[in-house]
């Protein structure tokens, strides 16, 4: 317990280091493009089961199309829609993930019929 309490602040450190790189990146010419950002991102990608990747590409879509939008109404570009496509992404991509968690829930946990969970918790004996 220890040491991954210790490894979960290191990668916090870390990713905070990296993203203030990033932004100093951005205000020097030719070398902001994010691809240090995308590196880390991908092999943390990487590390999550397949229930978790659903969810992450779910959240990141949204993020991105939020961004997209966002920039563009700020550039003076119309959304054309964008705003109501993104919405009914959004909505199509939640039910998908309620689905994929109800099929796992009904087959018994994520691991093919490994339970969910800690199991019964037993008290400890009183003498």
């Amino acid at each position: 317990m220890r040491e991954i309490t210790k490894s979960m602040f290191s990668l916090g450190w870390a990713m905070s280091l990296l993203g203030m790189r990033e932004m100093a990146r951005l205000v020097s010419p030719g070398r902001g493009d994010g691809s240090g950002v995308d590196a880390v991102t991908r092999a943390a990608a990487e590390q999550l089961g397949e229930s978790l990747q659903a969810t992450y590409r779910a959240g990141d879509a949204l993020q991105r199309a939020v961004v997209d939008t966002a920039f563009d109404l700020v550039g003076g570009r119309s959304a054309d829609g964008a705003l109501a496509r993104t919405g009914i992404d959004v909505v199509q991509r939640s039910l998908d993930l309620f689905n994929r968690g109800l099929a796992l829930w009904s087959r018994g946990g994520v691991r093919g019929g490994e339970p969910l969970g800690w199991g019964p918790v037993r008290r400890p004996r009183v003498d």
